[in-house]
């Protein structure tokens, strides 16, 4: 069986790219969270991307483990198979980006990998650039950790990646970094750690670290709206409640006197806090915060030497949450 047997292409009139760069996110055992695949899908739009070739999924799959779908519109029944497409995004103004996103195969790997490097041979592409997001021992709190790494010497000087050191157990992702290695075609692999007890569960922070990588990586802008202006965080009195929060959140906050403002502006500092720091007005409307140099709710970490004050209810775009937050400040002192 030859590549070329299971591959559909065509790149009919789309003419000269500019610069094209190969983004691959497979679902599977290298996107954990789906935050590999998601962050990939961040750079194709919808509206303005062209499909340009799909990989048959026949000769890949034991069908008994990764299933087919069932779907039914107007009383027609129709088998939904898992999905490998080639899709192309022109990007004016910046490099041309063809995303392949995908299903790992089971079997066939090199025939496999070897319908990615046709496309990718067929179109031009620079480099390929693999995404994956795996389990690690990290806490929520903090930022996901982004690695890179490449085989290919004048990437890792320009970008400030390291050679690959990776050993042991790998998927078809690594294999295909292998074979690209092999054949001396430029390749990058970036990676997102995801906190082991959350790898069952959407992670957008994972996506928007990945995102932000790739970004710089690629010097191209994503399609759609994956910047870090949302976090996500636990609150201490209800141990393994997760919700996200961005600044254009409005958060009403009520002290034990019933004075109560809505807040919005919360931003992420390097240590993992999310934070918002109280404005004079917010001071001057009943919270006891005296003495206080600079005042802040605090939300995603361990409190550190801030000294802690009240217990305030919270109410998130105007839904009442029905739990508490503590919330600190840094003053003189502390």
């Amino acid at each position: 069986m030859q590549p070329t047997d299971v591959l559909e292409f065509g790149t009919g009139d789309i003419g000269t790219l500019d610069r094209p760069v190969m983004l691959v996110g497979l679902e599977g055992w290298f996107d954990v969270g789906g935050a590999a695949t998601q962050a990939v899908t961040a750079f194709v739009s919808a509206e303005h991307a062209v499909t340009v070739g799909q990989i048959d999924p026949d000769p890949f799959y034991d069908f008994t483990q990764q299933r087919p779908h069932v779907s039914i519109d107007d009383d027609v029944r129709e088998i939904v198979w898992p999905s490998n497409e080639f899709v192309l995004q022109r990007n004016p103004g910046h490099r041309d980006v063809v995303a392949l996103i995908g299903v790992e195969p089971h079997i066939a790997w090199r025939t496999y990998i070897g319908a990615i490097t046709v496309v990718a041979e067929a179109l031009g592409c620079e480099a390929i650039v693999t995404v994956g997001s795996g389990a690690e021992a990290i806490p929520h709190s903090r930022t996901p950790p982004v690695t890179g790494s490449t085989a290919n010497a004048e990437l890792a000087r320009r970008l400030g990646l390291v050679a690959p050191s990776y050993q042991g157990m790998t998927g078809v992702v690594g294999v295909l970094q292998a074979e690209l290695e092999t054949r001396g075609v430029p390749s990058i692999s970036l990676r997102v750690g995801i906190p082991h007890y959350l790898m069952n569960a959407e992670h957008p922070q994972a996506v928007q670290a990945l995102v932000r990588h790739l970004s710089h990586v690629l010097d191209v802008p994503n399609t759609t709206d994956t910047s870090a202006d949302s976090f996500l965080f636990e609150c201490d009195s209800k141990p393994g409640f997760t919700m996200q929060l961005g600044p254009g959140d409005s958060v009403t906050l009520t002290n034990p006197d019933g004075a109560a403002w809505e807040i919005t502006g919360w931003q992420q500092t390097d240590t993992g806090w999310i934070v918002h720091e109280f404005t004079d007005d917010e001071l001057a409307s009943g919270f006891d915060v005296s003495g206080a140099s600079e005042a802040y709710i605090a939300v995603g970490g361990e409190p550190g030497s801030g000294k802690l004050t009240s217990v305030c209810s919270v109410v998130v775009n105007g839904e009442q949450l029905g739990w508490q937050l503590e919330y600190t400040y840094v003053g003189p002192g502390n």
